[in-house]
């Protein structure tokens, strides 16, 4: 289990989040903890951290003269006026006791978030089990594009976000995160949310749990206005208890408050009417794939019909968006083969991705599929198993474990043993890469599908044509 949300006091954390403190970050160069190390370095904090896996953000940190080292040690936290964690460290985190045992304030990155939020006069929180994003980045790219100039967090990079972006001071585009509550400490000025379901089986107990803790985001002190996906309908139950004004964006519902028309698919995208009250504001043509995205898209603009934006420049550039990495996005090919990245890891989502590559006419589809989290697995293993089975031949590796033990006894065998004959259980991934290699011919896209290490699969395979 994670380490939990401090949920601190905002006025206290103000004090200790200001230009010149000293900040220590554990993972610093996670994909959600790298760009909070920018923005708080872009704002006078002297930053500082550790992290065990190289990459190329630890280069891009040390850059800007963030030290970062490979590992912990206790003298990289002396003099530090706080530790700032998130939920993919666990209680036993070294830097986390050491903290503790020295009185060192410890502040997990979501209460970060929320009290930098506090600072910039419209805040956007962008909240869901699937789609946070891929909308995040679309917003923040059309902001930007309609010379908004917004700060941004989002936890996937495009062509223009290195995971997030340092703007100006009046609009913060940001993930509110579920996960372990995470969202209740954010609290921003306009609150989305993509859709409800069960998720994080670790942290809530049933679906009822969930919808009170999307509940309680949506009724946090500074929301002025909410978002919500009229299609879902665990989310419009909730609008009698929300206190707030409630707007609703659909692709199925001509009485939402903004609603995509006449869609319809366009080579390798869709395109739609974005219609407000009825009324269409300019015909959509992007490039992204699926009803998801289009729900995506649609929220986006939404969003920036809310904040004012003018909607014939929000239209063009959303039109022009090039989509995140790893939502389907294609790599390389391998013969006759499209060899395509995707995040999926929800049955939810890797129905979405599949059925969006059908739409678009691949015929034949092979996927390596890597399990993320024992939790996950334990309580969507049936789901898991008939979504994939919308791919011609599946390989599943073993279980990318994340922050978890595996309490549960699962194994990604377990999902292939209701799969038939069209799945196989080959658990490394270099030995799942070398099997599908082999396959391949006539086939029209390998789809390499998961939230953990999956993507050194695709290296393995690039390796072959060269």
């Amino acid at each position: 289990m994670s380490i939990e949300n401090t949920f601190c006091d905002s006025e206290s954390l103000k004090k200790i989040l200001t230009r010149g403190s000293r900040i220590y970050m554990g993972g610093i160069a996670g994909v959600g903890m790298y760009p909070l190390a920018v923005l708080l370095d872009s704002m006078g904090a002297c930053v500082s951290g550790y992290d065990s896996g190289q990459n190329s953000r630890t280069e891009k940190l040390a850059k800007k003269k963030i030290k970062v080292k490979k590992h912990f040690s206790s003298l990289g936290m002396r003099k530090v006026d706080a530790f700032i964690y998130s939920n993919a460290l666990t209680p036993d985190c070294r830097a986390y006791k050491y903290a503790k045992q020295k009185n060192i304030p410890c502040i997990s990155r979501a209460d970060a978030i929320g009290v930098i939020a506090g600072d910039y006069t419209t805040s956007v929180g962008i909240a869901g089990m699937h789609g946070k994003s891929t909308t995040a980045s679309l917003v923040t790219h059309i902001l930007t594009e309609c010379g908004k100039n917004p700060t941004a967090l989002v936890g996937a990079r495009t062509d223009s976000l290195d995971y997030g972006r340092i703007g100006g001071n009046e609009y913060f585009v940001f993930e509110a995160c579920e996960y372990m509550r995470s969202f209740l400490a954010m609290s921003p000025r306009l609150a989305v949310v993509m859709n409800l379901e069960l998720e994080h089986t670790d942290c809530y107990t049933d679906l009822s749990d969930v919808k009170e803790a999307f509940l309680s985001y949506l009724n946090s002190e500074r929301v002025g206005v909410c978002l919500i996906n009229g299609d879902d309908q665990n989310l419009v139950s909730l609008i009698p208890r929300i206190k707030s004004r409630v707007y609703t964006f659909s692709v199925r519902s001509h009485s939402s408050d903004f609603f995509a028309r006449d869609v319809r698919l366009e080579g390798e995208g869709v395109s739609f009417d974005f219609t407000s009250q009825g009324d269409s504001l300019g015909r959509v043509k992007t490039s992204l794939i699926g009803e998801h995205n289009v729900q995506n898209a649609t929220a986006a603009l939404a969003v920036c019909a809310l904040l004012g934006v003018d909607m014939s420049g929000a239209i063009l550039s959303a039109s022009a968006f090039g989509g995140t990495k790893r939502r389907a996005e294609y790599k390389f090919s391998i013969g006759n083969t499209r060899v395509i990245e995707d995040y999926a890891h929800h049955p939810t989502e890797i129905h979405a991705t599949l059925s969006a590559l059908r739409a678009h006419g691949y015929g034949k589809i092979a996927c390596i599929f890597q399990p993320h989290t024992y939790s996950r697995v334990y309580s969507f293993c049936d789901e898991m198993a008939k979504a994939l089975s919308l791919s011609d031949r599946v390989i599943v590796t073993e279980i990318y474990s994340a922050r978890e033990k595996n309490q549960h006894g699962v194994c990604g065998k377990d999902i292939t043993d209701r799969m038939g004959k069209r799945a196989e259980y080959v658990p490394s991934l270099a030995d799942a890469a070398e099997k599908i290699s082999d396959v391949l011919d006539g086939y029209d896209a390998l789809v390499i599908m998961g939230a953990g290490n999956v993507f050194s699969a695709t290296d393995i395979l690039r390796s072959k044509l060269t």
